[in-house]
């Protein structure tokens, strides 16, 4: 069964080959690559902004690219220029064995993921048992691909001239590291990959006569954000620059409730909050998608929760009941949440028999809380105070009801902490500043206040792409929210940033900051 599977593979490559010829392709728009590697032996011509690999190019965490292992120097080949072949340095070289690896370090995310497949040698009919007729197996992130190397003289052809062939994959990374292996065929599965390629071939009267099926051979990849990668070659080849990654978002939803964010990139602070309907009390949140991991003190059965982004859309519903009404006599106490940022509106409900002429709050030192209230009167023979005020003190907070002078029993707590976000405010910038240097592709971090109702902060280039950063966090002192943004830049030279923040609506505010560093290799 397995090597029926095979055959058919093999075949249907083929089919597909035969029916998009490369040059039909067009070019999509805004296709600037991440990162472009071009593959030879040591000494091969370089590939104006791809990055050379040779067989010594093993993978370092400090590099952030490499082979699994050392290559020897004959496991690969540098053909040059070949009358009638299309000539690319990147093209015209290649490195390959039956069972190799390359990584690569990436954000987590989806990107095309284009590979380039083909050994430019020779392209006559007296030439096509030795042309390159090999098949290989690609891998990538642990998921399987087939697909042949075909006979050079059988690759489509653009003014007279054969072209190489290239693969486009869309590939997630969810472990900071993309991961392509080449080859690793089983000998049975060799074995039927030679049986389709040596065969009589009537075009040119030959039969082949051919040993090596899985070579594997790779002349360069290159990498792209999701759906940004071109379909044909000249715009694979040329595209010059450096992309920033589009950094991965995930979708929030809440049932019953308000999330700051509709979507958010991983390890963003999220708070949602519950809609109490009229009449009805919290009782808890149910997760219905993802993973949510409280934060800052609250949990599943907070009134307010708060969490960071996992790497997954979130799905969570707000379960509430109906408030049981209280007995004539009783007095009862309720706050609208149990965690509040400092100098937010804090808002208590206290039942009361109607004997009761005044209701208020006492804080933990005896003193009375000033508040504004609400007075209504029911039909139950019961009165409802709602007082609301605000708090610039952190902690946990007990306060005891008292009516017409005297404590009652009764009391309500909750934290405040200013660490909570602010509900409402102005999305401001206080001040901004960046490491004055920095090196390629090496960490630089820029630090930025902002007043704590900023949800999110970004920095532009100079052509208004936004730059996706490494790392940001935040912390806040008060009303000022510090941020850390460390992100890294791929270009030398006096490079200028524009920061720009948004409030939890998301929506960039007017005013921005300048930022300037000088980028050195």
């Amino acid at each position: 069964m397995k090597s029926k599977k095979i055959l058919a593979l093999v075949l249907s490559m083929l089919m597909i080959l035969a029916a998009f010829p490369l040059a039909s392709f067009a070019a999509a728009d805004d296709a600037a690559p991440i990162a472009r590697y071009n593959f030879g032996p040591s000494g091969s011509a370089q590939k104006e902004n791809w990055t050379m690999v040779n067989e010594g190019t093993v993978y370092t965490s400090t590099l952030g690219y490499g082979l699994k292992d050392a290559m020897s120097s004959s496991e690969g080949r540098d053909r040059g220029s070949i009358d009638g072949l299309y000539y690319d340095p990147m093209t015209a070289s290649w490195l390959g064995n039956t069972d190799w690896s390359f990584y690569v370090d990436l954000p987590n995310g989806t990107y095309d993921v284009v590979i380039f497949c083909a050994d430019m040698n020779s392209d006559t009919s007296s030439n096509m048992s030795k042309a390159t007729k090999n098949g290989i197996r690609v891998t990538a992130e642990d998921v399987q691909y087939d697909y042949m190397h075909i006979q050079t003289s059988k690759l489509p052809k653009v003014d007279g001239e054969t072209q190489p062939y290239f693969v486009t994959y869309p590939v997630t990374v969810a472990d900071g590291q993309l991961s392509l292996r080449f080859g690793g065929l089983t000998a049975e599965e060799q074995q039927e990959v030679l049986s389709q390629i040596n065969v009589y071939d009537p075009e040119f009267d030959v039969t082949y006569s051919w040993s090596k099926a899985v070579q594997g051979y790779v002349n360069g990849i290159a990498i792209y954000n999701q759906g940004k990668a071109p379909t044909a070659l000249a715009d694979l080849l040329s595209a010059s620059g450096t992309a920033t990654v589009v950094p991965q978002t995930y979708d929030i939803t809440v049932n019953g409730g308000t999330a700051n964010l509709a979507k958010a990139e991983e390890g963003t602070p999220i708070t949602v909050t519950a809609d109490v309907p009229s009449g009805k009390q919290f009782v808890s949140w149910t997760v219905n998608a993802g993973t949510v991991t409280p934060t800052g003190g609250t949990s599943l059965t907070s009134e307010t929760l708060t969490f960071n982004m996992p790497a997954e859309a979130v799905s969570l519903t707000a379960n509430f009941e109906d408030i049981p009404a209280p007995p004539v006599g009783e007095i009862t106490v309720s706050s609208d949440k149990e965690l509040y940022g400092t100098n937010q509106d804090i808002v208590v409900t206290i039942t009361t028999p109607d004997t009761v002429k005044k209701a208020y709050l006492v804080n933990e030192s005896g003193t009375g809380l000033a508040a504004s209230r609400e007075v209504i009167e029911n039909d139950n023979g019961t009165i409802t105070w709602i007082l609301t005020f605000a708090l610039g003190t952190n902690g946990n907070r007990t306060l005891t009801v008292y009516t017409d002078g005297a404590a009652t029993d009764k009391t309500v707590s909750f934290k405040v902490d200013n660490s909570v976000p602010a509900e409402v405010g102005e999305a401001k910038i206080i001040s901004a500043s960046i490491d004055e240097t920095g090196k390629v592709n090496q960490t630089i971090t820029a630090t930025i206040q902002t007043s704590t109702s900023v949800a999110k902060v970004r920095l532009f280039n100079e052509s208004g792409t936004g730059l996706a950063p490494s790392k940001c966090t935040y912390v806040d002192d008060g009303d000022v929210r510090t941020w850390t943004y460390e992100m890294s830049v791929g270009s030398i030279g006096a490079r200028t940033f524009i920061v720009k923040v948004a409030g939890t609506d998301m929506v960039w505010a007017d005013e921005t900051a300048e930022l300037s560093t000088l980028i050195t290799r």
